[in-house]
């Protein structure tokens, strides 16, 4: 079920933007690997979503009709998710309160984002779109700094790129130690590294909403920080190994 999942959330990327090379980046993956998710995501269905050539990319007509449905339920997933979390952060006597409002924001965000991008685009220009977008982002970001205490946005922001920066350079990292491999077990052991990457991941989240609910944001910080700190450990002091 994961696997479905993850190719058909590179499966919409490539639609949106069209690109292969755009997915890759965003996702830090090679090309060959999301080639693989869509061929996966093919086989699966029985049926070819994607017509791929060395220069031009275009969806069939099964891949259309796909495409709205996998977006549709990619976004009930990330809403659900949302929801689990925020019901998980919230105190008891809050908890219907604060999901609700969060259910209602995300439900009116989908439902409203494409009619009224529509109307801008077509009305002003697709590049409108963005612009719009920028602008709501920009006021979005004034509104939380006004609100919320202190320096708080900034710190939250702050750490957020600084973790995202370091998990992308580990990530990045740990594959070019595999690409320098033997070229026969590269795909073998490359699969391995981004299963486990994905299990640590999963892992990573379970234990943090346990710790949150025990010990807070305290306790979730002493973990976070153990679990590298072993990797130092073992970087630095069981020595390298044989080749």
């Amino acid at each position: 079920m994961a696997d479905i999942v993850s190719s058909m959330r590179i499966f919409v990327r490539v639609v949106e933007t069209g690109s292969f090379t755009a997915v890759v980046k965003e996702n830090n993956v090679t090309a060959a690997q999301v080639s693989r998710a869509v061929t996966a995501l093919e086989q699966q269905l029985q049926t070819v979503v994607l017509h791929r050539t060395t220069r031009h990319l275009s969806v069939t007509e099964p891949g259309g009709r796909f495409y709205e449905r996998a977006k549709a339920i990619l976004a009930a997933i990330d809403s659900a998710t949302d929801e689990a979390r925020s019901a998980d952060f919230a105190a008891a006597e809050t908890r219907g309160r604060v999901v609700g409002t969060i259910m209602s924001g995300l439900v009116l965000g989908i439902l409203l984002s494409r009619p009224i991008s529509s109307f801008i685009a077509a009305q002003f220009g697709w590049r409108a779109v963005f612009g719009f977008g920028a602008v709501v982002m920009t006021l979005v970001t004034v509104l939380l700094a006004l609100t919320l205490p202190g320096l708080g946005v900034f710190g939250l922001v702050g750490t957020g790129v600084l973790l995202d920066f370091a998990v992308q350079m580990n990530l990045v990292l740990g594959q070019r130690e595999i690409y320098l491999l033997d070229p026969k077990s590269r795909n073998r052991l490359n699969s391995i590294y981004m299963t486990s990457v994905f299990v640590g991941g999963a892992a990573g989240s379970a234990i943090a909403s346990t710790l949150y609910r025990h010990g807070g944001w305290t306790w979730v910080g002493v973990v976070g920080m153990l679990f590298p700190l072993l990797a130092l450990s073992r970087f630095l002091f069981a020595g390298k190994p044989a080749q």
